[in-house]
């Protein structure tokens, strides 16, 4: 009878926590639904069974606020690994999935890892994934054994405390946490013996633009923690590319086969059979010579107008200086990076804003080149306005990124609450808004689990 107290007290006290937690989000935002305990599913991530989710269950995910830039290494690919008897052991990867969709310059993955529990012993385990550049993850599903775990964005201190809790008290918590390389830090709490572990992860990311060239890149390298022999594990790749205008080449490696829906679609998926590539997957395309690959996109939700500009000089011009860039009767405010005046030859820069007013059918740029005076238009397709539901997060997740390096510029800390309000808002990871996860259904059966720490 003690015990069954003891559990009822702690699932009070985590909901206490959990629900105060809930405050520090803006008043309708994702976090104050969820503390109404309604059945919420992720945004752009609908997993085959999302709808066996149970309200209950809690995630949070927590960037590292160690703002140096000495990182050490760690898995490219990502792995769980154990700690037995003093020595680390690789939680075999048992199979891996990539489904990876590409609309214009913008990009959104999902993976699924399975890993197993090989153990007789309950253990706590780290995960790590190295994610590209520009990466943001916005969704992240975690099933282990019978279990679901999904996560929504807290406060650090609030993720640290419940995590906390619920590991003593033998609950099945997650803490995830990433650092300024994109490599995420995953420490999960009272793993049974014998559960199968399936990570499944979304993040969204730009395209890589340089001399004509867009390039889409994906880690596959796989080593555990600790180990110098790779882990060669099944692995399959579906990359959708639809460029919005006509593809003259597409590139990509001999792993994978490829084939065109039409003259702007692409699908390329891997052969039967393959395994983790030695190599990092690298998929470029390029556009027809004339051809422009919706350089500007829009959206509007009910917080107002979102757009993203990709912004670099024409084929016929060298660097520019001075960039000064026409919106018509936009009403833009809010602008990342705000100094774009310099455009070097080959390369672009992505913009993103806020607008409130109408989109014109042409942004209109000028610059200098030499002692010349250069002026251009971007065209804008009204017909695929509100099509890129993912502007408004890669616009936070912009923010989010320019904050940080005002802080480390100025050594403000009123960015901080800024950070953590916008990051709450649209439901993208920052320095002080961690994700943790807490199945609070049952305790987790079997003894005390050891503890394996986090990467030096």
């Amino acid at each position: 009878m003690k015990r069954i107290v003891k559990y009822l007290i702690c699932g009070l006290t985590l909901a206490g926590l959990i629900a105060g937690g809930c405050a520090l989000g803006p008043p309708h935002s994702v976090n104050g639904d969820f503390a109404r305990n309604e059945r919420l599913q992720p945004a752009n991530f609908a997993p085959s069974d999302a709808q066996n989710f149970k309200p209950d269950q809690l995630w949070v995910i927590e960037r590292d606020t160690n703002i140096s830039s000495a990182i050490p290494a760690s898995p490219p690919l990502g792995g769980l690994t154990a700690v037995v008897h003093g020595h680390e052991h690789p939680m075999p990867l048992k199979s891996m999935n990539v489904d990876a969709t590409m609309h214009g310059y913008i990009s959104t993955v999902d993976i699924k890892q399975q890993f197993e529990n090989p153990y007789t012993q309950k253990i706590e385990a780290v995960y790590e994934f190295h994610l590209p550049e520009q990466a943001g993850v916005d969704d992240f599903v975690m099933t282990i054994g019978s279990r679901k775990i999904r996560g929504i964005i807290r406060e650090r201190k609030v993720a640290e405390a419940i995590y906390q809790q619920a590991k003593q008290l033998g609950f099945l918590a997650l803490l995830l946490s990433t650092d300024q390389t994109n490599t995420f830090h995953q420490t999960i709490a009272n793993i049974e013996p014998g559960n199968n572990i399936d990570v499944d992860i979304h993040y969204f990311q730009t395209l890589h633009f340089q001399d004509g060239w867009f390039e889409f890149r994906f880690p596959t390298t796989a080593n555990a923690k600790g180990s110098s022999d790779s882990q060669r594990v099944p692995v399959s790749f579906l990359l959708d590319v639809d460029a919005g205008a006509t593809i003259a080449d597409l590139q990509c490696p001999d792993y994978l086969t490829k084939k065109s829906l039409a003259s702007e679609h692409w699908i390329i998926q891997s052969k039967p059979e393959v395994e983790t590539p030695n190599e990092d997957l690298k998929l470029r395309y390029r556009l027809a010579k004339g051809q422009s690959s919706s350089d500007f996109m829009s959206y509007r939700d009910q917080r107002g107008g979102y757009f993203t500009l990709l912004l670099h000089p024409p084929d016929y011009t060298s660097t520019l200086t001075n960039v000064k860039v026409d919106w018509g009767a936009m009403k833009v405010s809010e602008i990342y990076p705000s100094d774009f005046t310099n455009l070097p030859a080959g390369r672009a820069v992505l913009i993103a804003g806020r607008f409130m007013g109408t989109v014109p059918p042409a942004i209109t740029v000028t610059g200098t080149e030499g002692n010349q005076t250069v002026s251009f238009s971007i065209p804008v397709d009204i017909s695929k306005a509100n099509t890129e539901k993912m502007l408004p997060k890669v616009w936070a997740s912009m923010k989010i990124a320019t904050f940080k390096q005002e802080t480390l510029r100025t050594g403000d800390l009123g960015f901080i609450s800024e950070t953590k309000q916008v990051a709450l808002e649209y439901g993208v990871a920052s320095p002080f808004t961690p994700f943790l996860a807490v199945d609070a259904s049952e305790p987790t059966k079997g003894d005390k689990s050891m503890t394996v720490p986090a990467a030096p």
